[in-house]
């Protein structure tokens, strides 16, 4: 028996332990964005959403143009042509019928494209998308 006990010990003490360590200036908050969690709720106004989590809310714009990408995939410098002059995307256009989303706050994120949509309501779909599909989380949050 007493055999028993040593070898338990001896094997407690050969268990690795892992940890991680993160850095982060003071009077900040630090969290963890997780595409699996669903939202609880969401809103929207002129090409602005916002959608609250558990662990916090996120906030974003939207942009309706003519560049249409694959559901749930980011694109780092979104570019669309409107009336023959391209143009960097920079949030609200309203010209189109392809609905962008990018999160501006509590990181910027790049634009993910969510789908066809009237432009009056491209951001209300951008926050009901991100508050339902993983897949616009994952876009987001990657």
């Amino acid at each position: 028996m007493k055999k028993i006990g040593i070898i338990i010990s001896l094997a407690s003490i050969m268990i690795p332990a892992y940890a991680t360590t993160m850095c982060a200036n003071n009077n900040t908050v630090a969290v963890v964005l997780d595409p699996t969690i669903g939202g609880i709720n969401h809103s929207s106004g002129t090409g602005t959403w916002s959608v609250i989590f558990t662990y916090g809310t996120i906030y974003g714009i939207s942009a309706c143009i003519n560049h249409s990408g694959q559901y749930g995939v980011a694109e780092s410098m979104l570019k669309d042509t409107n009336n023959n002059i391209t143009n960097i995307v920079v949030g609200s256009e309203t010209y189109g019928n392809k609905c962008w989303c990018k999160m501006t706050h509590p990181k910027i994120s790049k634009w993910v494209y969510v789908g066809q949509a009237n432009c009056s309501s491209c951001s209300n779909v951008c926050g009901g998308h991100i508050k339902v599909y993983a897949d616009m989380r994952k876009g987001l949050f990657d």
